[in-house]
């Protein structure tokens, strides 16, 4: 992964490119947002000492096998936003050297409000059962997608096809 040309080894999301409220939002849209420019406006330059407005810019430049998605779901002092996340099963990311298609086969969940506690339960698909497994603690259960609470995923693992 490349930010401004120098490699960065994770993929933070918003849920959002801006602060209006979602009732839900795709993975896909998600990743959009991700490689967006973002302005920062007031940005003193190094080279020149002149003030103007600069950007950020995301890009894949490396496949991992194994995609790791965060969703920025706290901001510094606020509580959990608590967008839906509409799960894209397939994933295709653009990168310099072409098309990569992913896999959607892990979920981690937090359940709580704040940043600084809270608890985390996985949810993992198996193909052969063709179904959701839930593992929280020592329970261990089949899940319906219907049933997933995606205004709590976390975090979203993606294999490469």
């Amino acid at each position: 992964l490349y930010k401004n040309n120098k490699i960065v080894g994770d993929i933070r999301l918003k849920e959002h490119s801006n602060n209006e409220s979602l009732a839900s939002v795709t993975t896909k849209k998600c990743f959009e947002n991700f490689s967006k420019p973002d302005i920062l406006s007031g940005f003193t330059c190094t080279n020149c000492d002149k003030t103007c407005d600069h950007s950020n810019v995301y890009s894949v430049a490396i496949s991992p096998k194994i995609l790791i998605i965060q969703i920025k779901r706290f901001k510094m002092g606020q509580t959990k936003n608590n967008t839906s996340i509409e799960l894209d099963h397939n994933l295709i990311i653009k990168t310099e050297n072409g098309d990569i298609n992913y896999k959607l086969k892990t979920l981690v969940n937090h359940v709580g409000n704040e940043a600084h506690y809270g608890h985390y339960y996985t949810l993992t698909f198996d193909n052969d059962l063709k179904t959701w497994i839930e593992l929280n603690d020592e329970c261990v259960s089949m899940c319906n997608e219907e049933n997933i609470n995606k205004s709590e995923i976390y975090l979203l693992m993606y294999e490469k096809m």
